[in-house]
């Protein structure tokens, strides 16, 4: 006969000299025997028995050891460079200068599928991921900034963002609510920037010509309310002159009220 499972933990209890193992972190030192080898694992952000085969190297910042596999499916720059004959893919170094180490090494944990599902972006780190996903083409990545930039409050800087990576949708919806609110701004910012500086000013025509548009409406609207029957009458000569002018019979207007 088959006996029972014991009943309690499936797992042995803790021993006193035992303590549960803390989950890896890219930014964490090692210590200890063998701490070279172990930092480079958890600087790549990827486990024990698949070592980092790249080495990317900032100018003045040393160097970052990654997984050529990672680079490759998420981006088609890193993949050219990898898998083509060119310098980076036969030395397996590739020399970044659009960005620090520490900002690249962020950005690289949003590939990495044992880090990105807890990447969350952020003000902070939200023009560094824009930079960085555009120049590399990595999509799904840049889809994600935009989506947080469409829940931001209009701004100039934010503004810029949006016109600078072609988030065109958000980048109208920003143009419109600073130019609403240009008081509010500092549009010193602009300076440099011709193509945003004359998108706004077209919307302040733009509103301008509206706001003229609903005073002449309003004035109208109070002109004929404060004289209705002076216009009315106005109108019914004109239909009747219309009549007599086609020669058809008189048809008696006084009845209509529009």
């Amino acid at each position: 006969p088959i006996e029972p499972l014991p009943r309690g933990p499936l797992l042995p209890a803790m021993g006193p000299g035992r303590r549960e193992r803390e989950p890896i972190d890219v930014d964490e030192a090692a210590a200890g025997a063998g701490s070279s080898s172990r930092k480079r694992r958890r600087e790549a952000g990827i486990e024990a028995g698949c070592e980092p085969d790249v080495a990317l190297e900032f100018e003045n910042d040393g160097e970052l050891l990654v997984h050529s596999q990672v680079l490759s499916l998420a981006s088609p720059v890193f993949a050219a460079m990898l898998t083509s004959d060119m310098q980076e893919g036969q030395r397996q170094r590739i020399k970044v200068d659009q960005s620090t180490r520490n900002d690249f090494k962020q950005f690289y944990k949003f590939l990495l599928p044992s880090s990105s599902r807890s990447m969350r972006i952020s003000h902070s780190n939200l023009g560094t991921l824009c930079a960085l996903s555009d120049y590399y083409q990595v999509d799904f990545l840049k889809i994600e900034c935009g989506k947080f930039l469409r829940t931001c409050h209009a701004s100039i800087p934010h503004v810029l963002l949006a016109h600078r990576y072609g988030f065109q949708v958000v980048y109208a919806k920003f143009v419109k609510s600073v130019a609403r609110e240009l008081y509010k701004h500092d549009i010193g910012l602009l300076a440099g920037h011709a193509s945003v500086l004359m998108d706004l000013m077209s919307e302040l025509q733009r509103m301008q010509l509206d706001m003229r548009s609903m005073a002449v409406d309003r004035a109208t609207s109070i002109y004929i309310n404060g004289h209705g029957r002076t216009v009315m009458s106005l109108v019914h000569e004109g239909l009747e002159l219309q009549d007599e002018a086609r020669g058809d019979s008189y048809t008696d207007y006084s009845d209509y009220s529009e």
